[in-house]
């Protein structure tokens, strides 16, 4: 097992989930393959792009001359907004490694690196090196503090960027939407669908108040949402500094995202289309009426929530992209996600 670390900065700051002064929540189901900022949302589909927050311009993250899109497309398994900077895995049959791209330079350059066998070793600054083959597979990560935290074939593995110096922290993780990270600790599902805490502090494992959970976990606030496999796969919602359980929603539920108020969510015990429900009250409505949504997304600092539609065809896969303005709930499929053309 082969791994390649470039040294890089210490700190935690500005990725496109939660963060203030150092904290940090990171739903690796989802904000892996869709982050924002203050300044921007990047989009991993239906294409590697940037929109500016400011502006609505959309632009291709990629800008190696040399790297086809299809590729691109292809083998780019997962993305992290830090401290001003972007970083974005790619997992070929051989290898594993994740690119840093500075997000006013946008220079490259690769800061880990994992192929069979082998050991951890530091990587030279000037190196550039591409290789590519078919196949791949989901590789989220985070940066948190000095070191960088993957998931990869159910487990949780952590390299300080510093040393090159790899841990496996947590074995028999369910699957990557089965993990969630707030502050300091992991959330996960593990194979026996037994939800679990691990402490970055004291390296502790415990079981979460008996919860036991399938498909997602995601953190919002202090709350985790999780779909109760003991009682019929009805959503509820675990109180992280109170540990109280509350019913949030029955099943049939789909993919979904929270704000402060609102539950999001694809209602399969309908049409498939995506509605929206009042957590004090329970009131739902239908907020678009598209189904197979394959990302809801809260834009936090903003009022809107985007939503990606998945249609399927023989050949192809294609994503439609809406924004949702949550202050009056106006529709807008934003045609430009689809006209945009990264090789432009």
């Amino acid at each position: 097992m082969l791994t390649f670390v470039m040294p890089a900065m210490a700190g935690c700051s500005a990725v496109g989930t939660t963060e203030k002064e150092g904290l940090l929540t990171f739903n690796f189901g989802s904000d892996s393959s869709f982050s924002s900022n203050d300044l921007m949302i990047v989009s991993l589909l239906p294409d590697f792009i940037i929109e500016d927050l400011d502006s609505g311009a959309l632009d291709r993250v990629v800008r190696d001359p040399f790297l086809d899109d299809e590729y691109i497309y292809k083998y780019v398994a997962g993305i992290f907004l830090h401290e001003g900077k972007l970083y974005y895995s790619v997992t070929t049959d051989d290898h594993d490694e994740i690119i840093e791209v500075d997000l006013n330079s946008w220079n490259e350059r690769r800061i880990y690196y994992h192929s069979q066998p082998g050991e951890v070793k530091l990587l030279n600054d000037d190196l550039e090196e591409h290789q590519w083959s078919l196949g791949k597979r989901d590789l989220p990560f985070m940066i948190y503090g000095d070191s960088l935290f993957l998931y990869s074939d159910h487990d949780v593995k952590m390299v300080n960027l510093t040393t090159g110096k790899e841990t496996r922290l947590i074995r028999h993780v369910l699957y990557p939407s089965a993990l969630a990270f707030r502050n300091g600790k992991f959330y996960y599902t593990n194979t026996v669908n037994e939800v679990r805490v691990f402490s970055l502090d004291d390296r502790s494992d415990f079981p979460l108040s008996g919860v036991r959970a399938e498909f997602t976990l995601f953190i919002r606030g202090d709350f985790l949402y999780f779909f109760d496999i003991d009682r019929e796969g009805a959503l509820y919602s675990v109180d992280l500094t109170t540990k109280v359980l509350k019913k949030v929603a029955a099943g049939g539920i789909g993919m979904y995202t929270v704000d402060d108020d609102w539950l999001y969510y694809v209602d399969f015990s309908s049409d498939g289309s995506v509605y929206r429900m009042d957590l004090a009250t329970g009131e739902k409505s239908l907020l678009l009426g598209e189904p197979h949504a394959s990302n809801l997304q809260v834009i936090d600092g903003t009022p809107y929530l985007y939503v990606r539609i998945a249609n399927w065809t023989p050949e192809n896969v294609t994503i439609d992209t809406y924004r949702i303005n949550r202050t009056d709930w106006h529709v807008e499929r934003l045609d430009a996600y689809d006209e945009f053309s990264p090789s432009a």
